[in-house]
């Protein structure tokens, strides 16, 4: 089975909506991975903090065409924002500035650039409270719409900590219906296995969020689906789109990158031929 006709099997069998003309994309930076739905000892309860985002993004597509993205830094440094954690140990500024320093420590380390320490959040950051307001509105606003939300690892992650964001710090809760999110992250997981249909493709009782969150669960060694290190350039995207990929780990670049990447899927869709 080719690439492309993997693809045209995959989005039969999820209903036909995995190429929307519009939709909404969005990601989110944080300062780690510690939230509800991990595993083992990743549970804030027992690690006495939950890790918090300090970067939304977003990109608007109309007619398949990125119209307006943006990337939001929430600044979480001032006492009147921490009183709203959960956990003690976080309305303290010493564990914010650690989380954030220690961030940037890791990814120098890989060669890369973590988009939000310190001074940026202090400098640019907006109030974390209003800027949750306003992203909750606009999923609201693109859910009455019928709009679909894409995201790379959205259902294991990013949705996920949108929704504790919403409930935790606004007492509204978004819950996120089961076909309502295409993960681009899984569909690349999948792809990479496209031969062995009976793992790769949704079964019959499965939904985007069912399949979804199979894929990410997959204990396959050796598939790679990383955003900025392996899907622009096994894809072309920076030659293609003439990326800057140091704005790369920017939650409103990694939207528009996202949405880059949807609309190649979609191409391969459409062809049907060549190998990934």
């Amino acid at each position: 089975m080719t690439p492309g006709q993997w693809i045209a099997e995959l989005n039969r069998l999820t209903g036909g909506g995995l190429f929307p003309d519009n939709y909404l994309v969005f990601d989110v930076e944080t300062t780690g991975t510690v939230f509800y739905g991990a595993n083992g000892a990743d549970k804030p309860e027992l690690n006495g903090y939950h890790d918090v985002i300090t970067q939304i993004g977003h990109c608007i597509v109309r007619g398949g065409e990125a119209k307006h993205r943006a990337g939001i830094i929430l600044d979480w440094m001032k006492p009147e924002y921490m009183e709203h954690h959960e956990f003690d140990v976080m309305k303290d500024s010493g564990w914010l500035v650690h989380q954030l320093n220690y961030l940037v420590d890791i990814f120098e380390q890989k060669g890369r650039t973590y988009q939000i320490p310190p001074d940026r959040m202090e400098a640019e950051g907006q109030d974390p409270i209003k800027t949750l307001e306003a992203y909750y509105d606009i999923f609201t606003e693109a859910r009455k719409e019928g709009l679909k939300f894409v995201g790379h690892n959205a259902w294991g992650f990013d949705a996920k900590m949108m929704r504790y964001h919403f409930r935790q710090y606004l007492g509204k809760d978004f819950k996120w219906r089961p076909d309502e999110i295409i993960d681009t992250g899984m569909i690349e997981k999948a792809v990479q296995d496209r031969d062995n249909e009976n793992v790769s493709l949704p079964w019959k009782t499965e939904n985007l969020k069912t399949w979804s969150r199979r894929m990410s669960n997959s204990p396959r060694r050796g598939i790679k689906w990383n955003l900025d290190t392996h899907v622009v350039g096994k894809y072309n995207l920076i030659e293609k789109y003439n990326l800057n990929m140091d704005d790369a780990h920017d939650a409103g670049f990694d939207c528009y990158i996202t949405h880059l990447f949807l609309q190649t899927l979609k191409d391969i869709h459409g062809t049907e031929v060549g190998s990934l």
